[in-house]
């Protein structure tokens, strides 16, 4: 994760903003799809531990660079850090929401249903995606106007 924060991040700020999202959260849903598949698999524990790393790693940036992009200007301070408390109570539910899963259905619902959020986040990601090309005279990522 930390390569595509620092590194990977800067490469792909020159590409078109929702595509990376949505590249970034396609690789998160295989990532997680690979979970679902691992077993006792080190090496498909490894690469799917991988690809959701990476995936979020771009994902994550891209993500609030483009909530603070598209917000109106009044607002605009204040995106980044509401944005940042909710990812904070997420990360801080989670363990509580998993644990519960996890007792009551077992591993495999957990991944299950983490792939299921991954899928619908790359469904978005791709829909946004094919909504801002069939506009080429709305730039992509701009506030409206």
């Amino acid at each position: 994760m930390i390569i595509s924060r620092f590194v990977l991040a800067r490469v792909a700020s020159r590409f078109e903003a929702r595509l990376i999202i949505a590249s970034a959260v396609s690789m998160m849903a295989i990532g997680m799809a690979a979970f679902l598949l691992v077993g006792s698999g080190v090496v498909l524990y490894g690469v799917a531990s991988a690809l959701l790393g990476l995936g979020y790693g771009l994902a994550l940036p891209s993500v609030q660079a483009q909530a603070v992009n598209v917000s109106e200007e009044p607002v605009r301070p204040r995106v980044l850090p509401i944005a940042g408390l909710l990812f904070q109570a997420a990360i801080l539910g989670f363990p509580l929401v998993a644990g519960w899963l996890i007792a009551g259905l077992g591993y495999p619902a957990l991944f299950a249903e983490l792939f299921s959020f991954a899928l619908a986040q790359t469904v978005v990601g791709w829909w946004r995606y094919s909504a801002a090309r069939k506009r080429p005279d709305k730039i992509a990522g701009a506030p409206p106007a």
